[in-house]
């Protein structure tokens, strides 16, 4: 078993999920992360309302991706042309084609990056919820701990 920390490589953990049939998860700390994940994104909704009201003089009132590309076109970026979704036929906010670029040529950089940050929370929050939805117990410790167990592939 490897303990995840911050001084292991992901590409460590990334390879052992490969190899692995199963994944074990202690219930408490998967609880623990899915609260702080989930504060997180919320935390960062509204940093990037906060910002978006601050960019914008409150002209808008909610975090959508309609709001931000509305913003972006008021203040001049032409996502129609730049940024088309294929499938949609409308303008993107993907996170590498769109908004990775955009905040490395300066426009609206702490909008973009309250907003990819906040993105990158609610994903990763969503994956953890999935996660606790479908808890099935592996074991009971000594301590009365419960060790949850998930399938990889």
């Amino acid at each position: 078993m490897l303990k995840i920390s911050e001084t292991r490589p992901m590409e460590e953990y990334l390879e052992l999920l490969r190899k692995s049939s199963t994944i074990y998860i202690d219930n408490a700390r998967l609880d623990q992360a899915i609260a702080d994940v989930c504060y997180r994104a919320d935390d960062l909704k509204a940093l990037t309302l906060l910002e978006l009201r601050v960019e914008s003089a409150g002209s808008y009132q909610a975090v959508t991706p309609q709001n931000i590309i509305d913003f972006l076109e008021a203040i001049g970026i032409d996502l129609e042309t730049r940024y088309r979704n294929k499938k949609t036929k409308g303008a993107s906010l993907d996170m590498k084609k769109v908004v990775q670029p955009l905040i490395e040529d300066g426009v609206a950089v702490d909008l973009l990056s309250a907003y990819k940050q906040y993105r990158s929370y609610r994903s990763y929050s969503s994956t953890l919820l999935h996660l606790g939805e479908s808890k099935k117990v592996h074991s009971k410790t000594s301590d009365g701990r419960y060790i949850l167990a998930y399938p990889t592939h």
